[in-house]
């Protein structure tokens, strides 16, 4: 017999297109079409009181570094160094206090390191649901 030509959206009991011999198409044989998923909740986000984003940074530069520059503005808890894909260094800088992340978004900003204009930002974190 000839082969049996499955169309996309064909199936169910009806014989498949192009079969001269009226060979019936089971609703299994179909050829599946992708599913599609869209995002239909929105990820909220609200500023880190006593977080800042500083970059770009010197590519050499180390956890160590990033705490030293930042610590004259208050007591830092933690640093996180981030590559961007643009092959940049930024870091997350977390204080102890709020008025510390706003010390240092006052002092960083704009700062002038090693011939780059440093950006100091507040951080941004997800809302808890």
């Amino acid at each position: 017999p000839p082969p049996v030509v499955l169309a996309p959206g064909g199936g169910g009991s009806t014989a498949a297109p192009g079969n001269a011999t009226g060979v019936k198409v089971a609703a299994s044989s179909t050829v599946a079409r992708p599913i599609v998923a869209v995002a239909t909740e929105a990820v909220r986000k609200r500023i880190k009181a006593n977080g800042v984003y500083l970059s770009p940074l010197p590519p050499s530069w180390a956890d160590s570094d990033v705490k030293l520059l930042a610590s004259p503005y208050g007591t830092v808890e933690a640093v996180k160094i981030e590559k961007l894909p643009d092959g940049q260094t930024g870091a997350y800088i977390d204080y102890l206090k709020e008025s510390a992340a706003s010390s240092a978004l006052g002092g960083l900003d704009g700062l002038s390191l090693m011939g780059a204009r440093m950006r100091c930002v507040m951080q941004e974190e997800t809302e808890p649901p």
